[in-house]
């Protein structure tokens, strides 16, 4: 069973419900609540619990542990980056950038960072929701 949505986003989830999730944030700067190099935008949320869930559950399925995955304890040295996630029991996923790769909530630490699939491997972009909204034109 998953951990519950944050608030903050279920808030953020209902402005954009008109727009079905389509949301298409662009970066103000080209830097994460951290200040290191960013290039992406939030292009659509999911709006509701049950898609929320099932895109957080096929996260295990997207990501198999394999030579390239999940084996490295070590996470590559780009800022940011974090180990490879092997158990997405705590890892909530709530939208994509213009490319496909998925915005989760990492809720294995309160409040839930924000954590981004960077081409090859995983990156928190801020501690919290709050910070990590901010960082888009709304």
């Amino acid at each position: 069973m998953k951990p519950e949505i944050p608030a903050e986003f279920a808030e953020f989830a209902e402005r954009h419900k008109k727009n079905k999730g389509m949301c298409n944030l662009e970066l103000k700067e080209e830097i994460d609540a951290f200040e290191n190099p960013l290039e992406t935008e939030l292009l659509r949320i999911y709006i509701d619990k049950e898609t929320i869930i099932t895109k957080s559950a096929s996260l295990e399925n997207d990501f198999p542990i394999t030579q390239d995955y999940g084996t490295s304890k070590e996470p590559p040295s780009t800022p940011g980056a974090i180990p490879d996630i092997v158990d997405f029991e705590k890892i909530l996923c709530f939208g994509t950038s213009g490319d496909g790769a998925s915005f989760c909530f990492d809720l294995r630490q309160t409040p839930p960072s924000i954590i981004w699939w960077n081409d090859d491997h995983w990156r928190i972009l801020a501690n919290n929701f709050k910070d990590f909204i901010a960082l888009f034109y709304e």
